[in-house]
């Protein structure tokens, strides 16, 4: 017996949007295997004479409990009514807008019509893009001439112009920068001054020739927002300090209670005093913060922000500087810092995408054995079907960050390492690496918590290093190869080994892992080349997988 409870379709989000300029994509969930065929009935409703179009849907995926069916629609006049027509054991089944119905006049759903400013738009680069993350204090000290404060490395951006050609030889198109502006600390995450460049990482002027080398190697820039809170240094909150409720920024910041006409208790970044928090609702600093992200756009060409902190930053002004960023650059990158599940930032109005933090804790939980294949793959699903999918192309995959610990001191087995880099690189999303993840820099072992992910780079391991080879290889996949620009991933379970698919019109990637102790086998349905050996393979030969290994085939 069917359950049509489990039934649901809205049209947000990821159960409909538009895709581009001319094409919707629809989604419904029903209870998994309950029917044998589910079609969309479309037509415009305007367009009387003309008899209604009709659409298998495909089956896209399953997760634990459901089935999840989409198609593509071009309306023929940007405008589309729509039902759902769902068959088992020849009985058929009417969804509509208020549920099961056989009542030809109840509603259907309708997309009024396909405004461009209404597309789910991401940069255009982003789709075979791969990041490098900078956490400028740890990557180099060239030309540091500074006396340098306690538990600072030292880093320069300078040196960061010095290592571009090792940058560019990886074949990353994009760096992101953790922040860059006058602070207390060495991670800078307590901003004093917003228009300004911390004298012990260089100058404007060091900052505009980076930015400008970076492009001309085909590499963009991305800055850290720390829009969140400032310093409690930061000039404006030494002003509320000073001069309590009359303070000219006193509705800068969240200030809950004043004692003797001064701030006694305020809302900071977790519980840390020396961070406290910004009153993004209000309109004055919604415009510093706009004026902000416009100046750096201008003076120094950056493509992009990421946003620190940025689920706690509020809808508003994430959608203000998306509407007012993108007419200034539409290819500009905008990144939400969100350590979980994402939807409401995701509807093509806000961020292009977020941190993808259900990935990569999928892949620790797989690769350590935690979960079996059957439970990755379920797992995944879920997160796929419930954000359009231009936002998980332009969400970040990343394996470690400047706030987790080091990926290879979690992995410490370099074959499951080169599993788990390989499903980052070929699942829906833009690949990030942290500086030095590319050589197997651990977590610096004198050091606790976020500062040991945070040290020097260790430049002697960049040379014949095999590790440095896996990564350039997989780089030059994702940067080259037109099926992992593809906004659909596919993934399947075969002699209980997870395969990942990317296909792009009749060409197709596939990427076998075997996270298990046994060799396996696996027999291919057409012709391959293994893309990390050259070797070729013939449709209908049997394969064998190693344990602990993996084969990447394109054809």
């Amino acid at each position: 017996m069917v359950c049509l409870e489990a039934v649901y379709h809205r049209t947000f989000g990821s159960m409909a949007y538009y895709k581009n300029n001319s094409t919707v994509k629809l989604l419904i969930r029903t209870r998994k295997n309950d029917f044998s065929l589910v079609e969309c009935e479309y037509y415009d409703k305007y367009d009387y004479k003309v008899p209604h179009s009709k659409i298998t849907m495909t089956l896209s995926g399953q997760d634990k409990f459901f089935s999840y069916y989409t198609a593509e629609i071009v309306p023929p006049y940007k405008r589309l009514c729509y039902f759902f027509r769902l068959h088992c054991n020849k009985k058929e089944y009417v969804y509509k807008q208020f549920g099961f119905t056989n009542n030809i006049h109840d509603g259907d759903f309708q997309l009024p019509y396909i405004n461009p400013c209404d597309v789910y738009n991401i940069p255009d680069w982003l789709k075979n893009g791969v990041f490098y993350q900078i956490f400028p204090d740890g990557f180099s000290n060239f030309g540091q001439k500074n006396v340098l404060p306690e538990s600072y490395e030292g880093g320069t951006l300078k040196g960061i112009i010095k290592h571009l050609d090792y940058l560019k030889n990886l074949g990353i198109t994009a760096i992101y920068l953790n922040p860059i502006f006058p602070s207390t600390t060495y991670h800078r995450y307590d901003v004093i001054d917003y228009f300004n460049i911390d004298p012990l990482l260089g100058t404007k002027q060091d900052f505009k020739q980076l930015v400008s080398s970076c492009h001309k190697a085909g590499i963009k820039v991305v800055l850290d927002a720390v829009f969140n809170h400032t310093s409690s240094n930061n000039p404006m909150f030494l002003d509320v300090l000073k001069n309590g409720e009359k303070s000219q920024f006193a509705n800068f910041y969240v200030i809950n209670s004043y004692k003797n006409g001064k701030p006694y208790n305020y809302d900071r970044f977790a519980f840390e005093n020396y961070m406290p928090k910004l009153n993004t609702s209000n309109v004055e600093v919604q415009k510093f913060l706009i004026d902000v992200v416009f100046y750096w756009i201008k003076e120094f060409d950056i493509d992009g922000w990421r946003f620190d902190v940025g689920n706690e930053i509020g809808h508003n002004l994430i959608n203000q500087i998306r509407n007012e960023v993108k007419k200034v650059k539409q290819q500009a990158y905008l990144l939400g810092e969100v350590w979980h599940d994402a939807p409401t930032f995701l509807l093509g109005n806000e961020y292009d995408g977020v941190t993808n933090f259900t990935l990569k804790d999928l892949l620790f939980k797989f690769f350590k054995n935690e979960i079996d294949v059957k439970q990755f793959v379920d797992d995944y699903y879920t997160y796929y079907f419930g954000i359009p999918n231009p936002a998980i192309m332009a969400s970040s995959n990343f394996l470690c960050n400047h706030d987790t610990a080091r990926a290879a001191s979690e992995i410490t087995d370099e074959n499951v390492l080169k599993q788990m880099i390989a499903v980052q690189f070929v699942m829906l999303g833009t690949p990030l690496i942290f500086y030095g993840e590319e050589i197997g820099m651990k977590h610096c072992p004198t050091q606790k918590g976020d500062k040991g992910a945070r040290k020097l780079m260790e430049w002697d391991k960049t040379k014949n290093n095999p590790l440095l080879d896996y990564y350039k290889k997989l780089i030059k996949l994702k940067t080259t190869n037109k099926c992992l620009s593809n906004e659909n991933v596919k993934l399947e379970i075969e002699n209980n080994m997870l395969v990942v698919i990317r296909e792009n019109k009749n060409h197709q990637v596939k990427l076998i892992v075997n996270n298990s102790n046994k060799n396996k086998t696996i027999k291919l349905n057409k012709n391959y080349k293994n893309y990390l050996t050259n070797q070729t393979y013939l449709e209908n030969q049997k394969i064998v997988v190693n344990s602990h290994d993996l084969i990447i085939l394109a054809d």
